[in-house]
């Protein structure tokens, strides 16, 4: 009994510890002391129901793939741009001058000084560069070689998605399985404890054996509270991986984030 008293004791400040280092790291990323905390429960509703369809939506929401993909049309426009250095620049120049009185002369009177001098000139004026030294070639070639990296990584990046929605998908699947199993243990380590109980006032059991009951009861409900918030988890990684993380847990997003209602001007910033 005393063995096993200090061993419990011994648990009990491990588990201390790990709720105080659990707390300094919620300090670190929210920033403020864990207070009055509640669940988060994401919509259901918003879970897919199969493999191919997590897939399907990873791949069309996920946001990491956006970025990629936002990459490649970047590189191919920046790509594009590199030719026009290959190309004439046509500008329409107007110049307009209105002088008097130039070098203090009023030009009244014999002689004419000219003391006015106004003219106006419009021209059409091309501008094509024949040679700039291999910069412009260089300039081709660094963003061929930039639209290329940005397809490998478009590549990896898709691979990646891919694997961590299937990776969370079996996770949910087989965690809802033996959160079943854990369930039935917990019920049944539940009705032994209670049958020890009374058969220990019948002097039919010692003592030990009623803390050995109460103890893998313990430890049965410990072992399903795991598995719940794992199973959690892998929900929240799910919708992570399908773009609707945000939006299952009713968190609306800053308006700068959205893309879509950005001027013209402040993309062009």
């Amino acid at each position: 009994m005393t063995g096993r008293l200090a061993r419990a004791n011994a648990n009990l400040m491990s588990a201390r510890n790990n709720l105080a280092d659990a707390r300094s790291a919620f300090m670190k990323v929210v920033g403020i002391a864990p207070e009055d905390l509640h669940l988060p429960r994401p919509d259901a509703a918003m879970l897919p129901q199969s493999l191919d369809t997590t897939l399907d939506m990873a791949l069309d929401n996920h946001p990491r793939l956006q970025s990629a993909q936002a990459d490649i049309a970047a590189a191919n426009a920046a790509r594009d741009g590199s030719r026009a250095a290959y190309l004439p620049t046509i500008n329409v120049e107007v110049d307009a001058n209105w002088n008097e009185n130039i070098g203090g002369e009023d030009g009244a009177g014999p002689p004419d000084v000219g003391g006015e001098n106004n003219n106006i000139q419009a021209m059409v004026r091309m501008r094509y560069n024949l040679f700039n030294g291999g910069a412009d070639r260089a300039r081709e070639r660094q963003t061929a070689y930039q639209t290329i990296e940005a397809r490998e990584v478009n590549e990896m990046t898709h691979r990646q998605v891919v694997e961590g929605a299937t990776l969370a998908w079996n996770a949910r699947t087989y965690l809802e399985q033996q959160r079943d199993f854990m369930r039935q243990h917990v019920e049944a380590a539940t009705d032994t404890r209670d049958a020890y109980r009374e058969e220990f006032r019948l002097n039919a059991r010692t003592l030990l054996d009623v803390l050995d009951s109460q103890n893998e009861l313990f430890e049965t409900r410990r072992e399903y509270l795991s598995k719940e918030a794992d199973e959690r988890y892998a929900q929240y990684r799910i919708l992570n991986a399908t773009g609707q993380l945000l939006a299952s847990l009713r968190v609306d997003m800053p308006a700068s984030w959205d893309t879509e209602s950005l001027t013209g001007q402040e993309r062009e910033q």
